[in-house]
């Protein structure tokens, strides 16, 4: 059953009217840089220009050939160069960061309300944490992912009530786009599932539990779709290129926040910790349990990752903006008065 609005709470249609004015201040910056300072950006972009154009340009077509394989970091490569033959491929590129901010931020409004059972303002505080160290460096197909990762565990959380075999499949489906988006945020998507998984074990009776168990052993089944991929990948043969470095875990957290000016990010972190203390004071601020098993559970991978997995850098310093994002979906904020 719906649940109705409270108090002074914005409506379903207030929200999104506050989301699109939002996404569109937020936006700003990349509608007005044709060329974003992204560092991996400008090579990627050159890729979809390449795949883009091949076929009408003679003089790229004597230097390359593109070879599509099965590769878990491809989702750039089929989306940027089809908007691309509507527009140049700058803007197809802009196109594609404003549609990743937009997924992001709806996937952590989802998942809220998939927690929490009704809409709330309090996921839209993500915003400005859409400009992060990670988008900085350009990992453009990973960032798609987040925003992929965490719409799927919105709609895995609002199908458990539906019959399990539509759940499974659903599930399937997206573990299969989140391999072609990275490996990584496939990896994310299943820290979100065993969290959430986990949590019902937790709050379930004791007469219970072994059902939970089995519940858990079935959301992994939709995983397994991405082995036969990986074997068939290239990828595969990278296994074996991993580093994993005791230093810069504290980097990785301060990726969440870093952007081009460190007074900024701290001055940002300030107001966001000093509002969320006025609201816990006042008791408006509560947070779902789903938080602190999230919080354990990513803990603990994101101490075990290595620096360097599959021959990718920044393996483990890239979770944390995906799991910060989870984290702000786990918030209930009540707006009781004024």
């Amino acid at each position: 059953m719906p649940v109705r609005a409270r108090g002074s709470d914005f409506t379903g249609p207030q929200i999104a009217v506050l989301f699109i004015v939002l996404a569109l201040l937020t936006s700003i910056p990349v509608w007005t840089h044709p060329l974003p300072p992204l560092s991996d950006y400008v090579n990627h972009l050159a890729r979809m220009y390449v795949i883009a154009t091949m076929g009408k340009n003679p003089d790229l077509a004597r230097y390359y050939a593109v070879d599509w394989q099965i590769i878990p970091n491809l989702m750039m490569d089929m989306i940027v160069p089809i908007i691309g033959r509507f527009m140049n491929i700058y803007h197809a590129g802009q196109v594609f960061i404003v549609a990743t901010f937009v997924l992001i931020i709806s996937g952590t409004l989802a998942l809220n309300r998939a927690l929490i059972g009704r809409w709330s303002v309090a996921p839209l505080i993500a915003f400005p944490l859409l400009y992060n160290y990670v988008f900085l460096v350009g990992l453009m197909n990973y960032l798609f992912g987040i925003g992929l990762a965490i719409w799927a565990l919105a709609i895995w959380i609002r199908l458990r009530d539906w019959p399990w075999l539509v759940g499974i499949l659903v599930s399937t489906l997206f573990v299969v786009a989140l391999f072609f988006c990275h490996l990584f945020a496939l990896g994310i998507y299943g820290v979100g599932v065993l969290s959430f998984e986990l949590l019902q074990i937790w709050q379930s009776p004791k007469t219970l539990r072994s059902r939970r168990l089995i519940y858990l052993f079935g959301a992994g089944l939709p995983f397994l779709a991405a082995i036969p991929l990986l074997l068939k990948s290239p990828t595969l043969g990278l296994v074996a290129d991993y580093n994993w470095e005791p230093r810069g875990k504290i980097d990785g957290l301060m990726f969440v926040i870093s952007v081009y000016s460190d007074i900024a990010a701290f001055a940002l972190i300030g107001i966001i910790v000093a509002a969320a203390a006025w609201a816990i004071r006042h008791r408006q601020l509560r947070f779902h349990p789903m938080i602190w098993v999230l919080l354990a559970v990513s803990g603990v991978i994101y101490l075990a990752l290595p620096r360097v997995l599959f021959a990718s850098y920044m393996a483990d310093q890239r979770m944390p903006i995906a799991i910060a994002f989870m984290l702000v979906a786990c918030v209930d904020l009540e707006l009781r008065h004024r």
